[in-house]
């Protein structure tokens, strides 16, 4: 996603809104709720697209959309003082001792400027809402499932899942930690098979983080548990090219830069073979130095599938579900260096990187070790900011 898309949505909020208010997440008067009911869209996804972590396609809509609003609300002020020239009008007519008012006087006039201002705005208005129900619809947009659960006003009647006001210090430094953290950055894994030239790209990931309290007493604010909701995408190489050695080299298990710059989306080479959303149960431990994390798969479903292209290359994707990324695959991922031990130092757009391996069953892809890859979770939406007294686990 490109920094001057991110930009240029902030810029056009502020247009509308007016300034954004960090403090009380606020555009002028107008809460980010607010706004995110005007855009149709969800609490966590506007707050994707206001600290950098959306697509390009949710910027580019929401962008849009944000203008057509601006657009709409010219139009209803339009249709207001047109009305009041008419009343007025009609008025000095009245007062000039006509017979006829405006409207008996020049009829059509009259019914083809409203009927014509009506039609504007209720295009305007439909087209908007059109707009938004695509961008809610889109496939590329990820609705976490918990979302209904954790994205409450802190105003609305229910029991937030996360820590209180009145423990957060207990559970520190984990209460640092609970909020909503999303995918640093996509990362691409090769697949196996049959024949070379399917990927498997990570697009985006939602995981609300939150401290877990049945714990013993010893690891009280150490440990929390993360709901994540995945979305990848698989990407065949039409021409089927071999890994190694363009793309990878086996010697030292490491991907050169061109790997690193493939582009699928704009290459006539690669195709779209598939959708896939996964959710996905992590815990996550926490010490001074380092942070572990044990994820535990709870499902993945295509959501899209290009049938025409699996039925040329032959590509079995419930196959690669069930075999390749499923109960065959090793996802093993080191212990993260832990940049916060002070808890403190955690805010809005800390990232938490694992490294990891992909292998499948002992065979680890015939290169002697699996290929790897960078996990990274980056923090949106942080729930206690306040101080925490806790320092340094020790």
């Amino acid at each position: 996603m490109s920094e001057s898309l991110h930009q240029k949505f902030i810029i056009v909020l502020i247009e509308k809104y007016g300034d954004w208010e960090k403090l009380t997440s606020r555009f002028g008067n107008t809460t980010f709720g607010e706004i995110a009911d005007d855009l149709c869209i969800s609490a966590s996804q506007f707050s994707k697209l206001i600290y950098g972590s959306a697509t390009e396609g949710m910027y580019l809509r929401s962008i849009r959309n944000v203008k057509q609003l601006q657009s709409f609300e010219i139009l209803k002020e339009d249709k207001k003082q047109l009305s009041q020239e008419i009343r007025k009008l009609n008025e000095k007519i009245h007062d000039e001792g006509s017979r006829f008012n405006f409207f008996l006087k020049y009829p059509l006039l009259s019914a083809f400027g409203s009927l014509f201002i009506g039609f504007i705005l209720a295009t305007t208005y439909f087209r908007i809402k059109t707009d938004v129900k695509e961008q809610v619809d889109s496939p590329n947009i990820l609705e976490h499932s918990l979302a209904e659960f954790f994205d409450r006003d802190f105003k609305s009647d229910f029991i937030s899942p996360f820590i209180s006001e009145a423990d957060a210090q207990e559970f520190c430094p984990c209460s640092a930690f609970e909020g909503t953290w999303v995918l640093d950055k996509e990362y691409i894994i090769p697949l196996p098979g049959r024949k070379p030239g399917l990927y498997y790209v990570a697009k985006s990931i939602d995981n609300r983080m939150k401290c877990l309290r049945s714990v013993e007493n010893d690891k009280i604010g150490m440990k929390l548990i993360g709901f994540e909701n995945l979305y990848h995408e698989i990407w065949l190489d039409k021409n089927r090219e071999a890994l190694p050695p363009r793309y990878f080299n086996t010697e030292n298990k490491s991907y050169p830069e061109e790997f690193y710059n493939l582009e699928f989306e704009s290459s006539s080479n690669f195709s779209l073979v598939a959708k896939i959303r996964s959710f996905q149960f992590s815990e996550f431990e926490i010490d001074n130095e380092t942070i572990t994390r044990r994820g535990e798969p709870s499902g993945r479903y295509a959501s899209f599938v290009d049938h025409n292209l699996t039925q040329e290359f032959e590509i079995d994707v419930k196959h690669i579900l069930e075999n390749v990324i499923g109960s065959l695959v090793r996802f093993n991922c080191a212990t993260a260096i832990n940049k916060y031990c002070n808890p403190n130092d955690i805010q809005l757009g800390s990232v938490i990187e694992f490294d990891c391996n992909f292998t499948i069953s002992t065979e680890n892809l015939g290169i002697g070790g699996g290929y790897p890859y960078v996990k990274g979770y980056k923090l949106t939406n942080q729930v206690f900011s306040d101080n925490l007294l806790c320092g340094c686990v020790e």
